[in-house]
């Protein structure tokens, strides 16, 4: 079975211009945006920067090869990755430009792009998945009630912005988890003059939308030219509503498929399933019952409470949720057991999902 590094080996010879973009590069822009480009950017005095270039800008501060970008992020073959990419023509005179990195405690959100220039006629948008951050994971509990959320609303924004930036190009849209729920969103949603330039737009293992969305002609409009990759047993790809969906094969089980290094490959194509394993069967049985049988204020009622709850261990990141487990339980356990008996039985999971994560990751286990 090939990885994305035998591809980064076999397909790194060939320029964009002589082989365009498909889905195992699509993979690699959606990982390569977890970098910090913003750090390299603030020591590189032009706009746009080569892959190559900041590379070895990134790994010349010895302390960006020990930072963890989460303990739900691949942080090691992400930083592997891209420092076999420089090696090869196809990827180290890609520029990158417009990396924009925002958080909110306050207002809730969590939202990081950057664009990749691959060649004179072409660009590829990228928007980053949830990071370790708990306002980002609040974030995409919003989504269960909210029509749209800010980085929703950014991602058009920012799209709108680069293209008109850059109007000799042709766009790539694309992302990875909550990533790909805002490539689909922008792509969507952005003016009609940019639609026309946007050949595909991936969304990997992330979020859908509301049947209303689905149903719209926007949606539709945009839908030809929309791919929503999802792995055999998925969790996250599992929430809302996409239209249709390709079923990868991932190597991993439970939770650690969302892992796109995971996902099987042969040459330019990702391995390709007929259906939903039984449990990526369960997980969308499970999460559509739950949403049909609350209004959106009891969502909206249950996700504050929820995070709420968190908050009340002071952890920022998942990393801080996971360090002082047993100390973070009995915290939240003291909050839950108040709870009647359906939303408590709701709370003890995701809570133990969560506070357990980075179990999971030492022992390969999965629940």
């Amino acid at each position: 079975m090939d990885s994305i590094f035998d591809y980064i080996k076999w397909r790194g010879d060939l320029s964009f211009s002589e082989n365009t973009v498909n889905e195992i590069d699509n993979m690699i822009f959606n990982m390569l945006v977890y970098i910090d480009f913003d750090k390299i950017g603030k020591e590189n005095s032009e706009n746009n920067i080569d892959l190559k270039t900041a590379e070895k800008i990134y790994f010349s501060d010895k302390e960006n090869e020990e930072k963890k970008i989460g303990i739900i992020i691949p942080t090691q073959k992400i930083y592997k990755m891209f420092r076999e990419m420089v090696k090869y023509r196809r990827f180290a005179e890609v520029e990158v430009s417009d990396f924009v990195n925002d958080i909110s405690i306050e207002n809730e959100y969590q939202f990081c792009a950057v664009t990749f220039h691959l060649s004179d006629k072409l660009m590829f948008v990228s928007f980053r998945g949830t990071d370790d951050t708990i306002v980002g994971w609040h974030e995409d509990f919003n989504l269960s009630y909210i029509k749209a959320v800010p980085s929703q609303r950014f991602s058009v924004e920012y799209l709108n912005k680069v293209a008109s930036k850059y109007p000799e190009k042709n766009i790539y849209v694309g992302g990875h988890s909550k990533g790909g729920n805002l490539a689909v969103y922008s792509a969507v949603h952005c003016d009609n003059c940019i639609k026309e330039r946007i050949i595909k737009v991936y969304n990997n293992d992330g979020p859908g939308f509301s049947e209303e969305m689905i149903q719209s002609d926007a949606y539709k409009e945009m839908e030809k030219r929309l791919v929503n990759f999802v792995p055999q047993s998925s969790m996250v790809g599992m929430m809302f509503s996409h239209g249709k969906i390709k079923i990868v094969k991932s190597r991993q089980k439970g939770i650690f498929q969302h892992d796109g290094f995971s996902w099987e490959l042969y040459g330019p194509r990702f391995i390709r399933l007929e259906k939903l394993s039984n449990r990526g069967v369960k997980n969308e049985r499970q999460f559509k019952a739950s949403m049909s049988r609350m209004s959106l204020e009891d969502r909206q009622k249950f996700v504050t409470m929820f995070f709420d709850i968190l908050g009340e261990t002071g952890a920022k990141t998942l990393e801080e949720l996971t360090e002082s487990s047993l100390k973070n339980i009995s915290v939240v356990l003291k909050t839950i057991n108040s709870l009647d008996k359906p939303q408590k039985e709701m709370m003890q999971t995701l809570v133990v999902k969560l506070l357990d994560l980075k179990g999971f990751k030492k022992s390969g286990k999965t629940k």
